[in-house]
């Protein structure tokens, strides 16, 4: 799970991923938390989501395109751009201030090295 700072308007694929995602909870016709008691994923979780304030995981996406009889491949391609932009992998993606840069990381030694196994938020 990705916890950084929210997409900006330089990320437009986590922005149409979250309008996306809004959009087939809509179709579904589910609260949020009936929505949370038919996933693995909380109403808490599922608002982060759908606000664009958290990257959905993967599985998540499917889940509710399969809720709403959406066939995935078209927001699965989005999330794989979204990944990348949240991820700052894409290079102009958001980056929160726990992410690891290659720099950081080289700086920090053995404790960066420590950091980055132990989940960092974004890819180094």
């Amino acid at each position: 799970m990705k916890d950084t700072a929210p997409p900006t308007a330089a990320a437009p694929a986590c922005n149409r991923l979250a309008a996306g995602l809004r959009e087939l909870r809509a179709r579904t016709g589910l609260s949020m938390a009936a929505l949370a008691e038919r996933t693995a994923y909380s109403k808490s979780s599922w608002e982060r989501y759908l606000n664009g304030k958290q990257l959905a995981p993967r599985q998540a996406v499917e889940v509710l395109c399969a809720m709403a009889g959406e066939p995935p491949g078209r927001l699965m391609a989005l999330w794989e751009l979204a990944d990348g932009e949240w991820s700052g992998r894409a290079g102009n993606g958001p980056r929160g201030p726990g992410c690891l840069t290659r720099a950081r990381l080289a700086r920090g030694g053995v404790a960066g090295l420590s950091y980055a196994v132990q989940g960092s938020p974004c890819a180094v």
